[in-house]
């Protein structure tokens, strides 16, 4: 009796537990299923920051339209309002970019008031002597908005990375902590590169629907009914990435330029088609991502993000699209007025080709 209660008992005790063995498989099955599992939970988290991406590119569009609606004409891309003491208007001052000015159309009318867009020259942003007349430092964190953000790009939300934040002696603009409100998206200037309104070759290759205005560059602004290619086939907006690997893209700004009658001004709010989606002419130097070459140049003022393969944009009838990178693009030099490839008929407005091929 006393040896089937021994027996009773072990067999309710069971075993003591597992193996080495056994203990390694487990491991190792949970790794496996970690390897699988963690790619799908990445491309779920990037696929949701890109439908957000979309959504931003989305509400700057209606915005966009809005503004068309209530002034007959889409925002200028930079706009001069300073008056020298004479009266008149200058040529090489900051100036308000698209951005600013379509503000009240994204429920941010109190942050363009706050800030005098219209109402005072951002100049005074740009003169360290005094402060600027508002008393508000473009390093408020309420100035940061998130449609203008693409949530895939970590980066500084206030951008320390713009022709804006490269001026060293203003502290209501340039610190180690941030310049301005960063934006990654862009407008289209045009199927070449940036040039101010005063080139020869700027009424060539200024050919999207967002140009300078003020100063002397008269009048800008541009209707939907310029956008004669057809509003479904000409890119509006598109998307500029802070970093890619080592080296950077340079996003800009909403506020606006640091001078509107400098060409490399224009990058803070612009794209051109100087450099390929996700690249640069002549190729990246990512042992000298600094270097002050056509490199530089060409990728601070051209498409690229933080997305796979390619970028995101919108067309100016609102709609979104991805663009893979692998578009057709060749760079037939500065200031040439023929839009003769893929992406440079979509950045040229009245070309008199329409892509719609179904490439992107």
């Amino acid at each position: 009796m006393l040896v089937e209660s021994v027996r009773h008992r072990r067999r309710r005790i069971g075993p003591a537990g597992f193996t080495l063995v056994e203990l390694l498989v487990v491991i190792a099955i949970i790794g496996v299923l970690v390897g699988l599992l963690l790619p799908a939970v990445q491309s779920a988290r990037e696929a949701s920051r890109r439908s957000q991406c979309s959504n931003n590119l989305k509400q700057l569009s209606l915005a966009m339209h809005n503004y068309h609606d209530t002034f007959g004409v889409l925002p200028a891309g930079l706009v001069n309002t300073y008056l020298s003491s004479a009266g008149q208007a200058a040529s090489n001052q900051a100036s308000w970019g698209w951005g600013a000015l379509i503000l009240p159309y994204l429920e941010q009318s109190a942050v363009q008031q706050r800030l005098g867009v219209g109402r005072i020259s951002p100049n005074e942003y740009q003169n360290g002597a005094v402060a600027p007349s508002t008393g508000i430092s473009l390093r408020d964190p309420a100035l940061v908005l998130r449609t203008f953000l693409c949530p895939s790009d970590a980066s500084p939300k206030l951008n320390d990375s713009s022709r804006w934040s490269r001026n060293g002696s203003n502290q209501y603009v340039a610190a180690a902590a941030g310049a301005a409100p960063r934006s990654n998206y862009n407008a289209c200037f045009g199927h070449n590169r940036l040039r101010v309104w005063g080139d020869p070759s700027y009424p060539n290759i200024a050919t999207g629907g967002f140009r300078y205005s003020g100063g002397g560059a008269a009048n800008g602004a541009v209707r939907l009914a310029n956008i004669t290619d057809g509003t479904t086939n000409s890119l509006m907006l598109g998307e500029r990435t802070y970093r890619l690997k080592t080296a950077r893209f340079y996003p800009g700004t909403w506020v606006g330029a640091r001078s509107g009658a400098h060409e490399d001004a224009g990058e803070d709010v612009w794209f051109a088609l100087r450099a390929p989606i996700n690249g640069a002419q002549g190729g990246i130097n990512l042992n000298d991502p600094e270097a002050s070459n056509v490199a530089l140049f060409s990728r601070q003022e051209g498409l690229s993000s933080a997305h796979a393969g390619g970028v995101m944009v919108s067309m100016y009838d609102g709609s979104v699209k991805f663009l893979p990178e692998t578009i057709d693009w060749a760079y037939g030099g500065d200031g040439d007025p023929n839009a003769d490839r893929v992406l440079e008929r979509l950045a040229h407005t009245s070309d008199g080709y329409a892509v719609n091929d179904g490439s992107f």
